[in-house]
């Protein structure tokens, strides 16, 4: 199928571009290209073309959870409201919270995501028929857990055209017990897989871990091999500067998921953003669950990891608009292993989104990288083009049917928490 959009505006050239795609890949960005034979024209006249945003770290299935328990610390959230719940959930309920998710994602201009939850095939159903990118791995908390990782790699990896990836998921160094995550650690070689876990969390976490092993949990990941494979580290708050040293030897393994809306709500603290980058790490961002968030939209993220990072420091340079929107996209496919994506130039996959500029909000056009970091709040996103199938077209919906995914998944939550 061939797709070309017309009279598009691109985030650091001045003028109008037309970008033909072809076969899942953009073949060409230019001035008055003409449509193939039989191709479909989207008409993009005051719209921004960008790259997809990639929502580095995850937990889909949890809109069924949006709201059910908030303003409260992290450990007690965990223990005594979300895993009491989540011990009912089905197969059946993690695809609907799925979908409502991937239908949020679509809406706010994710087009690909990092899962980490359960019920694998549930959460593979409900990548592949949204449409979107996704990589995907199922939680390890205990050995039995460690004995479907290799169907779910048989299965899954690479599937849907390569748009599904797997990884390996050990939750924490705090729920697993040491011989399973040795073991995600020899899986994760074998395979050549990312694993993808929380490290670093809160001050409770490395409390517990210095009293267990008289490391820091950086220390203890370390020691455990974890940076030797290549890791999706999600958090990576309590990181000191010894931990850094620790952490420097292996900078090309170990990719870092920025989440300032969850840290910020549960009071995890601050992740060194600024000392990460300087560092030469490579920096994502990603939302954490809907229910610790609770919102998966990205252009809220990517403003407030900015606003952040720069309170942080005390200098108003630091994270710029264009770094971060670059965490949004580039770097967070490097951290999902997104072959070719994160970029809008030809050669590259076919994940575009379109911003709608008739906007009060986004009007003057000064800077487009600020409009898109500062002002817009991704209620803007037109269009939707992923691996070159048109996902939303003029704000509706092409693929997903909207009315029954929140009536399903709002049937699914109740009977979740009833």
């Amino acid at each position: 199928m061939s797709i070309i959009i017309k009279q598009s505006q691109l985030v650091n050239i001045e003028g109008s571009f037309d970008i033909l795609i072809e076969n899942s890949y953009i073949k060409k960005i230019g001035t008055n290209l003409d449509a193939p034979r039989g191709a479909k024209v989207i008409k993009a006249r005051d719209c921004l073309a960008l790259p997809g945003l990639i929502n580095a770290h995850t937990h889909c299935a949890m809109t069924l959870l949006r709201g059910y328990a908030d303003d409260m610390p992290l450990m007690p959230w965990l223990h005594g409201k979300i895993w009491p719940a989540e011990s009912k959930l089905t197969a059946n309920s993690i695809y609907w919270g799925s979908l409502l998710a991937c239908l949020e994602m679509i809406r706010s201009g994710t087009t690909g995501y990092a899962d980490m939850y359960m019920r694998i095939d549930s959460m593979v159903k409900a990548a592949a028929e949204s449409g979107l990118r996704a990589s995907l791995g199922e939680v390890i908390f205990k050995s039995e857990d460690l004995l479907r990782q290799e169907s779910a790699i048989a299965n899954w990896q690479g599937s849907y055209d390569n748009r599904i990836q797997i990884m390996l998921a050990p939750h924490s160094l705090y729920a697993c017990e040491e011989q399973v995550l040795r073991q995600a650690v020899k899986i994760a070689e074998k395979t050549d897989l990312h694993i993808h876990m929380h490290l670093a969390e809160t001050l409770a976490e490395t409390k517990t871990i210095w009293e267990q092993q008289g490391k820091s949990p950086i220390g203890y990941a370390e020691s455990l091999g974890f940076f030797q494979t290549s890791l999706l580290a999600a958090h990576m708050v309590q990181v000191s500067p010894e931990d850094i040293t620790t952490m420097r030897p292996f900078q090309n393994q170990i990719n870092i998921a920025f989440n300032p809306h969850s840290n910020m709500k549960l009071v995890s603290g601050m992740a060194p953003i600024n000392s990460f980058y300087q560092e030469g790490f490579n920096v994502a961002i990603g939302t954490d669950g809907p229910s610790s968030n609770n919102s998966l939209n990205m252009f809220s993220e990517m403003k407030t990891a900015s606003l952040l990072a720069k309170m942080q420091c005390g200098d108003a340079t630091a994270l710029s608009a264009d770094l971060a929107l670059q965490m949004a996209t580039a770097n967070g496919a490097k951290a999902c292993r997104f072959e070719g994506v994160g970029y809008l130039k030809e050669g590259a996959k076919a994940d575009i989104i379109l911003l709608d500029l008739n906007n009060p909000s986004l009007q003057p056009v000064h800077n487009k990288s600020s409009l898109v970091v500062y002002s817009s709040a991704g209620s803007n996103v037109k269009t939707m083009v992923v691996d070159g199938q048109i996902l939303m077209q003029d704000y509706q919906m092409t693929i997903l049917d909207e009315e029954k995914i929140i009536f399903e998944a709002v049937r699914a939550a109740k009977a979740l928490t009833a």
